[in-house]
């Protein structure tokens, strides 16, 4: 999300959330390859939780479930 520009005019962004995807349980494995992609449970909980994604058939990048 954009943060405070500096004395030089640069804007500077913070990290909000962060997700480290896994191909191995508990994350979705129908996710790993297999014609699904993980989609988002819900944006109001936290990203990096495995329980927070589910495996999406067909794929919808960018959108919630």
């Amino acid at each position: 999300m954009p943060g405070d520009v500096d004395e030089l005019g640069r804007r500077h962004y913070i990290r909000v959330d962060m997700v480290n995807y896994d191909n191995e349980a508990p994350w979705p494995l129908a996710a790993d390859g297999g014609g699904a992609s993980p989609g988002r449970v819900s944006m109001q909980l936290y990203g990096n939780d495995p329980n927070n994604w589910a495996a999406v058939s067909p794929p919808t990048p960018g959108r919630c479930r």
